[in-house]
């Protein structure tokens, strides 16, 4: 019966566009509020009232590409490493005007907190490792509150390449300032600061160097170094 031909085709049809049509998945935005009381890395983080306690535990997080990770205020800085070398964003609307399909981390609409990482350590506040994409946007660093010598983590953001590439990263609109410590080698004896950058991006082997990562509209302050280091 042709009328039974016909339907087949429609099932057919429909089987096939059901079993090979593509999986969109919606990008998700991480909220960051440790002064909320509902706080937790353990949860999802995906709505305002039960946000992340950390920064970290919000990138942990992070898994595609148009993901966005708003920080809100806070009482006292989020003194934290920030390890950034997991996920990685897409080429496609990545750029300092376009970033759709980068993987963002910012300060939410309205909110200014400060960010810090004290202490001689050789690390960043925030590290960008080995992945492609991310846009650092709007955070305002500031190193004048550490106490203990008021030294600083060696670099404010970095970027690195070693065993692969990072490529297409964006640090844009952060304004930097007291970083490193009270004088050009932080009063240290461990070498940790004696090559501290408010911005700093580096490859560590000699096949793999970052490319095409954008470097605009930073405001770096009282720097007791270069302000922006590139190896």
């Amino acid at each position: 019966c042709p009328c039974l031909v016909i339907m087949n085709r429609y099932v057919a049809s429909f089987l096939f566009f059901f079993l090979v049509s593509p999986t969109f998945v919606e990008a998700a935005t991480f909220y960051v509020d440790k002064d909320d009381g509902a706080c937790s890395n353990a949860g999802a983080c995906t709505v305002s009232t039960a946000p992340c306690c950390s920064i970290q535990g919000a990138v942990d997080k992070t898994q595609a590409a148009g993901d966005s990770i708003l920080v809100r205020n806070a009482v006292t800085a989020y003194d934290e490493r920030v390890l950034i070398n997991a996920d990685n964003g897409t080429a496609g609307s990545c750029t300092a005007t376009a970033t759709s399909t980068c993987i963002t981390l910012k300060p939410d609409t309205g909110h200014n907190p400060t960010l810090r990482n004290c202490g001689d350590t050789g690390e960043g506040m925030i590290e960008i490792q080995n992945v492609d994409y991310w846009n650092i946007q709007g955070f305002s660093l500031n190193g004048s509150g550490c106490t203990g010598g008021g030294l600083t983590s060696q670099w404010g953001i970095a970027i690195w390449s070693q065993a692969s590439a990072a490529n297409g990263n964006i640090i844009q609109g952060n304004t930097i300032t007291s970083w490193c410590g009270p004088d050009e080698t932080n009063g240290t004896s461990t070498g940790d600061q004696l090559r501290c950058y408010p911005i700093f991006v580096r490859n560590l082997d000699t096949v793999n160097y970052p490319s095409d990562n954008i470097i605009q509209d930073n405001v770096i302050d009282n720097a007791k170094n270069q302000a922006i280091n590139v190896r």
